[in-house]
């Protein structure tokens, strides 16, 4: 059943923030496989229908990339699972009901049989980046760009990130997610375009960002081939949700650069609170530069109630603010033209990028390629961050992990249950590939970054 005993149940624990994993279909499902079911059937808890009506199962196409589990699975209706617990004499309704009530488990066993049969074809298809070019006017400095980056991409019709509540296809426009930011480049692109500056300009609108940052981090990669002809990328900045200003902006990763806080420093706020900080989130593409020592500025306005909900909408758009944050963003490429190099800081504890513990019960440490081949079996590691469980233990770049403790890990999803399902202080052993041949150590689980 979908969701956890919270819903129904205003004063359960599982409404602590700590525990929102517990409802992850991803974690049900490596759950029940740690467990040695042989299938797994999945129904909308009924307590979260929308006037109790269900429409049909919705399987998405586009969804495929990734989820793999050595389970036969599938999704049913209320109506058909209250059939099956008709000997137990009791409904889905009443049986979720009463788990809330009780906030304890109520599992039975029944002795109807069901037969599943799951049929997928595997297509693989291409998406494309949107990039646009403004060269610099001084003969030295046009040769470095700076990226001025936004992901164009959300969640469609929902998705297994949407929070929703619902298996109901229902559009999610991200008008702050990430329409904002889209905008915020566009607006940028016309003011550099009418005003040329000293060094050249990508604009750049990624794609695919909602599931693993995969158009910037092609972006970044794939950049040796176009040096030549544009130029070193010298620095990025990036806008990711900058739409729902409240209480303030926050400009991230101001430790990544060397000469960012001289550039930062007497900024006009615009009467807008300015929070710079040193240290970046990894779950935006400014995290792909960042992995190749580029420095970053990550503005945004923080997250919200609607966030990966279809509620994101222009109408809760502070339009007003976001003129304010284009002013001081173009302010700041200004003063930047003043700056005769921009210097990556070595120093800069880039630990926390997408390889970082956010939400997590605990870290390893291995920050995923998520451009690994499609036949590695396991996570392929970038690099291991420093200080953390998997440098100690002698990961490398190019390592694939494929077990940790009791659980064997396939892919990105289930690193991500295990380090749900593990707690920092566990002493486990961490399995992977070198090469072909299986390494292994002991290691203690840090906690959260």
């Amino acid at each position: 059943m979908s969701g956890d005993p919270g819903i129904g149940n205003p004063h359960s624990l599982f409404r602590r923030p700590e525990f929102i994993n517990y409802r992850s279909l991803n974690y049900k499902l490596n759950n029940a496989i740690k467990h040695g079911a042989k299938g797994f059937l999945y129904v909308q808890d009924p307590l979260s229908l929308a006037g109790g009506t269900e429409g049909n199962p919705r399987f998405n196409p586009l969804e495929g990339g990734g989820y793999r589990f050595d389970l036969l699975s599938g999704q049913v209706l209320n109506r058909w699972a209250d059939q099956l617990l008709a000997s137990a004499k009791i409904t889905t309704l009443s049986w979720q009901k009463q788990i809330a009530d009780s906030q304890v488990p109520a599992s039975l066993a029944l002795e109807e049989k069901v037969h599943l049969v799951v049929s997928l074809q595997k297509k693989v298809g291409q998406i494309s980046n949107v990039l646009g070019f403004v060269q610099g006017t001084d003969e030295q400095l046009k040769h470095e760009v700076v990226v001025i980056g936004a992901h164009f991409d959300h969640l469609g019709y929902g998705s297994s990130s949407s929070r929703e509540g619902t298996t109901v296809p229902v559009i999610h426009n991200g008008a702050d997610d990430n329409a904002s930011g889209t905008a915020m480049v566009l607006e940028l692109a016309e003011r550099i375009k009418k005003n040329p500056m000293k060094r050249s300009y990508v604009f750049a609108f990624f794609n695919a960002e909602e599931i693993g940052l995969l158009g910037s981090k092609y972006f970044v990669e794939s950049w040796k081939g176009f040096e030549s002809d544009f130029g070193n990328i010298k620095a990025m900045l990036n806008f990711d949700m900058v739409g729902r200003y409240q209480k303030e902006l926050q400009i991230m990763g101001v430790g990544s650069g060397l000469e960012w806080n001289q550039l930062l420093d007497h900024l006009d706020s615009r009467a807008l609170s300015i929070n710079q900080v040193a240290k970046s989130i990894g779950s935006s593409d400014h995290a792909s530069f960042l992995n190749s020592k580029i420095p970053v500025l990550y503005f945004t306005t923080g997250t919200h109630d609607d966030y990966h909900r279809s509620t994101d909408d222009f109408e809760k758009i502070n339009f007003e603010a976001m003129a304010k944050i284009a002013d001081i963003s173009f302010d700041l490429l200004k003063r930047e033209e003043e700056l005769t190099t921009i210097n990556y800081n070595p120093a800069f504890p880039n630990d926390d990028d997408q390889g970082g513990a956010r939400g997590y019960g605990s870290h390893l440490g291995c920050v995923p390629n998520f451009g690994q081949s499609e036949d590695i079996v396991g996570v392929e590691c970038s690099k291991a961050t420093v200080g953390s469980p998997a440098e100690k233990a002698g990961i490398l770049p190019g390592d694939v992990v494929i077990q940790l403790g009791d659980i064997e890990i396939k892919n990105i999803y289930d690193l991500v249950f295990v380090l749900k399902f593990y707690r920092a202080g566990d002493p486990l052993v961490l399995k992977w590939k070198r090469n072909g041949v299986i390494m292994s150590a002991a290691i203690v689980l840090a906690p959260p970054a």
